[in-house]
């Protein structure tokens, strides 16, 4: 074994100790429904991990696959960078999230160190690690027709033993080249291995040689899955037949139900009773009425005869009160008439006692003269006292007591009479009033009634309850579902056997880089051919591990002056040993950095005849990365057309954009891949020079459909669309990184940048190079004004009043020169609609100003005009020279809204003032 296995095994161990690492599962999504019945999307579009790192795909709930039931995908394809899932089967409820087994780049680095390590005798790949290369072939096999002299000679080093380099630049026929050496290959009897940097490339390969090539790709083989063996096909059909035999009853209540709830559509049961309820309260109400009536009725006679009480006791007392002074002096005539009566009884008593005597004492004389004068002045005394109380005597005294008394009884009846009577009428006429509220019956609802009676909808709605009953009485279907995902459980687990056993026997075989050593399926095989496409952007130790695969021949095509492998961190580059095996590129081990030094190398075949793109994009690809060695075909091909994009006319868009340590970004990016993605549906793909940017440009179109792929420099390979809009914004890339940008553009490439800076660029950059062809006329000049919907600054005001729910607004709109906002603000605060703005904590005033409106204040340094308007459309502002006019763009994206949202409210300084009530007597100044 040569050093070189260990030393390259050392160099990725240092890499894998600085990479990230996820569990064993990891949540993708929601599954959102397809077009066709079990078929589901995922969106994995700016995800932190790639294609290459997922594998087994299954639907299961919150806590994931090992913890509750789950269901295996059967099929996985991926486009764009979203997944397209088909399930078999019904998907239970509770599996509402797709989740894969991943492997983190730690773990695939951890098993290409193993690989390494474990690498046995492989003279190709001891040879590469020498950086020596075979002669490339002159003569041999007949070229494939169709094929050109130089894609020829990379055919025929395909078929020659040995190792050999194919310097490919985009465009060139790589493609098409391989799939004639495959083909032909596997014709011959050879076992080959085809492995890409990139997924799309292995799929255009696959798709061009159909059943020939075996595709390991995402969670397994992606196509149609091979067929079980024959007997444990019938196993599982008749089993899955007899359960769904069992489930044929509860479909057929299913389907009853859904019999019942297309009858039912429209019908609310709810509103029918509630309209029984007011059809009742009508009929309640007529007797209700006619009862108050009544009650008032007796009410009013109760009152009636109440007052005549009343004024009887009035009578009776002003009668009473009247004989007063009568009543007096026959008092006083009683009062004397006692005195009579005791002098009476004294004079009796005297008599008695004298009546033995013949001769009273002269004091008993003067006595008994005494009393009988006194009982003449008190007889005297009575009579004058009822004299005086003439004509009242004491018969008369008595009946107007009487009379009184019989008053005071007939005046106490009545007063309960007629408050009983007030009660019954008030309780009634309670009843009433919330009769009428609970709501009386109109000719409608009589109407919609008697309709729903008719029509039996009521007692069909009773039906559905009890069937539904029995529909969602889940027991029994449960044990039966639960099967049926046992039975997709063991097709999976037999399916993937058949899947190892096809992998083993293939004649050929092709995946992606990362896959060929992470994929345990392919441990311990060996090809006759190992075709590498892309090999200049992969680690020399993954080359060497897919050169040590090869018996006989192993051919690596790529471009190294596209964008070679990347070492993270970049540190790691100082390591001797990560920098040869891990920082250098294959083209660049074996001495070829140069076209020339490419054209030169016995061992390398170069094919600089372009197919992808026409004369203007070539130009640009041959002005820096190429250095005027691509060539036209000899057929005719459209020429790409080039659009530069110029923002100068909108230089606050090009701003750029940072919120506290995060990288920066700027609008007029976002926006015009918002507008250019609705210009060209289906064909945009959206490239930006950082991951700041594509974050932002994502979120812009990410709820579009078809889905917009977007990426960065270093990511773009995956993206093959025939319009590609390249964000040059911030000055672009270097010359490898652009080269590897534009590349992706098919029938036309917009360069997104300020024409004043592409005229000063310095020479041998990239915009230099733009600017050349400029000056050639060979670039059409748009203004980003021209490609975006540019409203009047003036209906700021309509858009912002618009708003439902809430609005956020930065501070260059809230400013001085817009004081007219602030009568806007209120009336939208007052309105119920959660109004937040931004601005500087040194701004007191305009605080309170907004504060006193309603409006919530946020302290923090906004950095452009922008309001986003109830969590979903983005506004932004602009000032359009060289008119100087305020100009307004609208962006409806949610992704982007939430982000710029997050982005206000943890502005730097951030901090909170509440709103004060507003006040609804504001002045309007």
């Amino acid at each position: 074994m040569t050093d070189w296995r260990q030393d390259a095994a050392r160099a990725v161990d240092a890499e894998r100790d600085h990479a990230w690492h996820a569990g064993e599962w990891s949540l993708l999504g929601s599954p959102a429904p397809g077009a066709e019945p079990g078929q589901y999307t995922v969106d994995l579009r700016g995800r932190r991990f790639g294609l290459d790192n997922l594998g087994a795909i299954r639907l299961a709930g919150r806590d994931g696959p090992q913890r509750g039931p789950s269901l295996p995908a059967e099929e996985v394809r991926a486009a764009g960078g979203v997944l397209r899932l088909r399930v078999t089967g019904p998907i239970p409820p509770e599996c509402d999230r797709v989740w894969a087994m991943t492997q983190s780049p730690r773990q695939l680095l951890g098993r290409l160190a193993g690989r390494l390590r474990a690498t046995g005798e492989a003279p190709l790949a001891d040879r590469l690690a020498a950086g020596e290369l075979d002669p490339a072939p002159d003569i041999g096999v007949a070229a494939s027709a169709g094929l050109l002299d130089e894609q020829a000679e990379a055919y025929r080093a395909c078929h020659a033993p040995g190792l050999r380099l194919v310097w490919a630049p985009p465009g060139t026929g790589t493609t098409h080249v391989l799939s004639a050496a495959i083909e032909s290959l596997a014709k011959q009897g050879k076992r080959i291995l085809f492995v890409s940097e990139v997924d799309s490339s292995v799929q255009a390969a696959t798709e061009r040689l159909g059943r020939q090539v075996t595709r390991i790709g995402v969670a397994g083989l992606v196509g149609p899955p091979p067929p079980l063996p024959a007997e444990q096909e019938r196993e599982i059909e008749a089993e899955r037949a007899a359960l769904d035999a069992d489930l044929a009853e509860l479909d057929r209540a299913g389907a009853r139900l859904t019999e019942l709830d297309a009858a039912l559509v429209g019908y609310d049961h709810t509103a029918f009773l509630d309209a029984g309820r007011r059809i009742d309260n009508a009929e309640q109400l007529d007797g209700l009425e006619a009862d108050l009536a009544q009650a008032d009725h007796r009410h009013a006679a109760a009152a009636a005869e109440l007052a005549t009480a009343q004024e009887g006791l009035r009578a009776a007392r002003a009668a009473w009160e009247e004989a007063a002074e009568a009543r007096t002096h026959l008092e006083r005539a009683g009062d004397i008439a006692g005195k009579l009566r005791e002098l009476d009884q004294n004079l009796r008593e005297r008599t008695v006692a004298n009546s033995g005597t013949d001769r009273l004492s002269r004091a008993e004389r003067k006595a008994l003269r005494s009393g009988t004068a006194r009982h003449d002045r008190l007889r005297a005394e009575i009579e004058a006292c009822r004299d005086a109380a003439l004509p009242h005597t004491e018969d008369d005294l008595a009946a107007l007591d009487a009379n009184l008394a019989a008053a005071e009884r007939a005046l106490d009846l009545a007063a309960r009479t007629e408050s009983g009577a007030r009660t019954a009428a008030d309780l009634l006429r309670r009843r009433l009033e919330l009769t009428r509220a609970a709501g009386i019956a109109t000719e409608q609802d009589r109407r919609f009634h008697a309709a729903c009676l008719r029509h039996g909808l009521p007692d069909r709605h009773q039906e559905r309850e009890f069937v539904r009953a029995r529909v969602e009485d889940t027991a029994a279907r449960d044990r039966l579902t639960d099967r049926l995902r046992w039975l997709a459980e063991r097709r999976a687990e037999l399916r993937a056997a058949a899947e190892a056993e096809t992998i083993r026997t293939a004649p050929v075989i092709a995946t992606t880089m990362a896959r060929a050593y992470a994929d345990e399926r392919l441990s311990g095989l060996r090809f006759d051919v190992v075709l590498v496409e892309h090999a200049a952007a992969a680690r020399l130790a993954e080359i060497l591990f897919l050169t040590s695969l090869a018996e006989s021949t192993a051919v690596l095509f790529g471009d190294f002056r596209q964008p070679g492998p990347v070492v993270r961190p970049a540190q790691l580059r100082a390591a001797p040993e990560v920098r040869r095996w891990s920082g250098t590129e294959v083209f660049g081990h074996c001495g070829i950095t140069s076209p020339g030094e490419a054209s030169a190398h016995p061992g390398c075949v170069t094919l600089t005849r372009q197919f992808r793109f026409g004369g203007p994009l070539r130009a640009l690809a041959n002005e820096l990365p190429y250095e005027g060695v691509l060539r036209a075909p000899e057929m005719s091909i459209p020429d790409t057309e080039l659009v530069l994009v110029d923002t100068s006319m909108l230089p606050e868009l090009t701003t750029v954009h940072r919120t506290g340590a995060r990288a920066g970004w700027w609008p007029a990016g976002l926006l015009l891949a918002r507008a250019l993605a609705e210009r060209h549906p289906a064909e945009l793909g959206v490239v930006a020079a950082s991951s700041a940017q594509a974050a932002v440009s994502l979120a812009a179109v990410r709820e579009l459909d078809p889905p917009v792929p977007v990426g960065t420099t270093h990511t773009c390979r995956e993206i093959d669309t025939p319009v590609l809009l390249f964000d040059l914004v911030d000055g672009g890339p270097r010359a490898r990184r652009f080269g590897a940008a534009i590349s992706r553009a098919g029938t036309r490439l917009y360069l997104l940048a300020d024409l004043g800076s592409v005229r000063a660029a310095p020479e041998g950059t990239p915009l230099a190079a733009v600017h050349a062809l400029l000056r050639d006329g060979r670039i059409t000049v748009r203004g980003a004004d021209s490609l975006l919907d540019l409203a009047d600054a003036d209906d700021l005001a309509a858009r912002l009043t618009g708003a439902e729910e809430s609005l956020w607004l930065s501070l260059p709109w809230i400013g001085g020169e817009d004081a007219d906002l602030l009568p806007l603000l209120a009336g939208t605060a007052r309105r119920g609609v959660d109004v937040h703005a931004v601005l500087p904590a040194a701004d007191r005033v305009r605080a309170r100003e907004l504060a006193d409106c309603g409006v919530t204040v946020h302290t923090g340094t906004p950095q452009r005009k922008v309001a986003v308007v109830d969590r979903r459309t983005i506004l932004f502002g602009a000032t359009h020279e060289p008119s100087g006019c305020e100009v307004l763009i609208t962006c409806p994206a949610v992704r982007l809204a939430k982000r710029m949202l997050a982005e206000l409210h943890a502005a730097p300084e951030a901090g909170r003032q509440p709103a004060a009530p507003a006040r609804p007597d504001l002045a309007i100044r």
